[in-house]
């Protein structure tokens, strides 16, 4: 039976040998629109790597104001560089 790419170009990236050692690892989710990931400073358990949408990245200033900082599609991920290092999210 043939193997089906993944739609997130991270993903699709692998060489199929690495790919097949972390599918294990991998859950499809269902995200509702406005659904948040993480808090800032949150802890990270999860990498999101979308197949579709987007995932926007918002620092929270210290007066409460919102920015969006970065926006990541199906090219990406959002928590890769957070579960490896620091392993504290430093986004909404």
């Amino acid at each position: 039976m043939p193997q089906i790419a993944p739609a997130n170009a991270l993903l699709r990236s692998l060489l199929r040998s690495d790919l097949k050692k972390i599918e294990p690892h991998l859950h499809l989710v269902e995200l509702k629109t406005g659904a948040t990931l993480y808090e800032m400073e949150d802890p990270v358990e999860w990498v999101y790597l979308p197949e579709i949408g987007l995932l926007s990245l918002i620092t929270v200033l210290a007066s409460g104001a919102a920015i969006e900082t970065s926006i990541v599609g199906r090219e990406g991920g959002v928590g890769f560089v957070e579960a490896l290092g620091s392993g504290t999210m430093f986004s909404r």
